[in-house]
């Protein structure tokens, strides 16, 4: 692997098997000192400044679903106010892998506050809040959840955000990332890198 610093914080990163390459695509998204990393594929027919950084690829978990609401026919319309749906974790079958929730991979736009969850509309007239959860969610300002330091001041103008939502933004947007694990396995993304 090789890396080059480029202009405006950019890196440009080589690799010696495309193995490595997937690998690291793959298992975005990526934080550097608790900071989000956009990675990019740079495609040959494309220059450097025509490579958009505003999005970024996250698994997300769609907590609070009924069962009858967690099919691939249903997920497009869920994801439409989050992001463009890239991946849906069903099994080879079509059923869902994971039952406390819909797990998704979903590219967002980083420039815009973190969906907390939605509406889901249910008979009566009533409603039901489904909670959003980012899996490997790097730190993110509490004030307007967009991405960006803990601790910093935040340096977005604040935002208008409803009284309903105005604590939505704190840390149980992050998944627990063990709890997809079996029992007694620990997460290491390394693990095979160090291996080789």
């Amino acid at each position: 692997m090789k890396i080059q610093p480029l202009e405006d914080y950019k890196l440009c990163i080589t690799f010696n098997h495309e193995w490595d390459r997937s690998r690291v695509l793959d298992s975005r998204p990526w934080s550097v000192m608790s900071s989000h990393l956009v990675v990019r594929d740079w495609p040959p027919d494309l220059s450097m400044e025509e490579i958009e950084f505003n999005t970024s690829s996250f698994w997300i978990r769609i907590c609070g679903l009924p069962p009858n609401q967690m099919t691939k026919r249903k997920n497009a319309k869920i994801t439409e106010s989050i992001g463009s749906l890239k991946e849906v974790d069903f099994t080879s079958n079509g059923r869902i892998s994971w039952f406390k929730y819909l797990r998704i991979r979903v590219e967002i736009d980083i420039r815009h506050q973190l969906q907390t969850g939605f509406n889901r509309n249910k008979e009566a007239n009533q409603k039901a809040w489904i909670q959003l959860q980012y899996e490997q969610l790097p730190d993110f300002y509490f004030n307007c959840g967009r991405l960006g330091r803990v601790g910093r001041t935040c340096p977005f103008p604040p935002l208008k955000v409803p009284k309903n939502m105005s604590n939505s933004f704190r840390p149980w947007l992050r998944a627990d990332d063990t709890e997809s694990l079996p029992p007694g396995a620990t997460w290491n993304p390394y693990q095979n890198l160090l291996e080789n």
